[in-house]
């Protein structure tokens, strides 16, 4: 995400461009390029995100500020390992979701990354669920055929910027970026491979943005990567009996990397933090990569991780927060998929930003369990738009395929294409009522129009669904995993037929929710 980018002008015609790499990502910003009729009833709604993305401070505005909770398996009800994270970015938007099966590929292909650099292909790579932002680079979330889920939020450091670090050899043959979480998703059989392959792949390419944290999870464990722009990186594992929140800050602090079960790390993180003048040893304190490495002021609360902080443990609600968050928590109760919804369905908190809003585009709660098969075990719960207002609806990691619906272009290679991703055409961000993303976000705009008035009603047709959904859940796994006994294919297909089943009834009610 590139960190200013302004628009030149507002008006009923938006004229569209975009940034070429590589500054990071291209983006749909004003311009004289082309032009593209703005629908009426998203004229308001563009001009006030447009206004917002003007901000040269990201921590100016939470338009841009996703937020994640990362519960390990002995903090919840179920023994899951849960990751919760919203999903924010400016400007007009749709997101696709959708599957990718396994891709087999000829000996000595490559992945082509973005600005030049090549990676040898894998001669088979895995299936994954796919949440893909259009116009983004650094927005999407996966979840593969292992179970290895893979979010991200923005997390500004003191690092130089691209030019200076990439005359200095720290940024290799253009860097990486998008592909990075990509292969991670194509490879990785569990969490911590996920994290030692984000590393090399930091460390061969160096990272093209300013600093990013990445949730990598599995069934099993959670761990934080996290990286700055150029080659140094840091990764810390998620307690098992306690959860993890993530603003868009760095947080992983005081690290042992002797410790290699609960740290990982880039070979010269420490000595490179001495030689900056980041750290100094002589002064006596452990180091401390956040501290270090992180944009200053290095102690600056976060307002909505106090907020997740009050809802998760019962601590008194109020504001300025009282004393730091730590790492990791113990929850007052055991969480579950609803305890997390709820967290990123806040709008009212301690502090002065709420931790869902109004450019939330997405909410995804990752439920991974370990009993097996796996297809049944893994499930994404997932909310098109602002979470408050919308409703979530279980995709099972066993799936064979997502309704139409959620995403275009249809064509899978047209979907997969980086070039497709990073400069959509122009058709991409018009209303079209065929898809699911518009019909949520047709309520999303109504209750927005007079929230108070509206969100009650709304708010009491998804919870029934949902109430539905997790009441049931047992009852149609226990009867899904008999059926993989002695017919997966047909298990499969049964997985498939209830999300698609849920979609359109979850479609269906947000076409009588909206007046006509």
């Amino acid at each position: 995400m590139r960190d200013c980018e302004r628009p030149a002008r507002c008006a009923a015609t938006i004229r569209w461009r975009t940034i070429p790499p590589p500054l990071a990502v291209s983006r749909l910003l004003p311009s004289e390029n082309a032009t593209m009729p703005m629908p009426r009833c998203l004229l308001c709604a563009a001009l006030f995100l447009l206004m917002i993305s003007s901000s040269d401070d990201p921590r100016g505005s939470t338009a841009l500020a996703c937020f994640a909770v990362i519960a390990g398996r002995d903090a919840t009800e179920d023994g899951s390992v849960l990751v919760g994270h919203n999903e924010q970015d400016r400007g007009v938007r749709i997101l696709n979701f959708g599957r990718v099966p396994r891709q087999r590929f000829a000996s000595g292909a490559a992945v082509s990354l973005i600005r030049g650099g090549t990676v040898p292909q894998a001669s088979e790579t895995a299936a994954y669920l796919w949440s893909q932002c259009p116009a983004e680079e650094f927005s999407d979330s996966y979840l593969n055929e292992h179970g290895v889920c893979v979010v991200s939020n923005r997390c500004p450091t003191r690092e130089d910027d691209h030019d200076a670090l990439a005359a200095r050899g720290e940024i290799r043959d253009g860097g990486i970026g998008l592909w990075l979480r990509r292969l991670v998703a194509q490879r990785a059989r569990t969490a911590r491979e996920g994290v030692e392959l984000a590393g090399r792949l930091v460390e061969r390419f160096g990272y093209v943005d300013t600093g990013r944290t990445y949730t990598i999870a599995d069934p099993n464990e959670a761990w934080l990567f996290s990286t700055v722009r150029g080659r140094r990186w840091a990764a810390q594992r998620v307690p098992d009996d306690a959860v993890v929140i993530l603003p868009n800050v760095h947080i992983i602090g005081q690290m042992d990397l002797k410790d290699a079960r609960n740290f990982l790390g880039s070979p010269d993180l420490v000595d490179y933090a001495i030689a900056r003048g980041w750290y100094d040893p002589a002064a006596g304190r452990p180091f401390d990569f956040g501290l270090a490495y992180r944009e200053p002021p290095e102690d600056e609360p976060d307002p909505r991780r106090w907020t997740a902080f009050c809802l998760l443990t019962g601590a008194p609600v109020a504001w300025p927060a009282g004393r730091p968050v730590p790492f990791a928590v113990r929850p007052r109760e055991k969480l579950s998929v609803a305890a997390l919804a709820a967290v990123l369905r806040a709008r009212e908190g301690p502090g002065p930003r709420p931790i869902s809003s109004d450019t939330t585009l997405e909410a995804s709660i990752f439920q991974l369990r370990r009993e097996p098969p796996r297809e049944i075990g893994c499930v994404w719960w997932r909310v098109s738009c602002e979470p408050s207002r919308g409703v979530m609806i279980p995709w099972y990691l066993g799936v064979d395929d997502v309704p139409a619906a959620y995403r275009r272009p249809q064509n899978l290679a047209e979907w997969q294409s980086v070039d497709a991703q990073l400069h959509p055409v122009q058709e991409t961000f018009e209303p079209d009522g065929s898809l699911a993303w518009w019909r949520f976000r047709r309520v999303v705009d109504w209750v927005h129009a007079d929230y108070a008035g509206r969100i009650g009603a709304v708010r009491s047709v998804w919870a029934a669904l949902e109430d539905r959904a997790l009441s049931g859940q047992r009852e149609f796994e226990a009867e899904v995993a008999q059926l993989f006994r002695t017919d997966p294919a047909a298990a499969r297909r049964r997985l498939t037929q209830y999300g698609a089943a849920w979609a359109e009834e979850a479609g269906r009610a947000a076409d009588r929710l909206v007046p006509p």
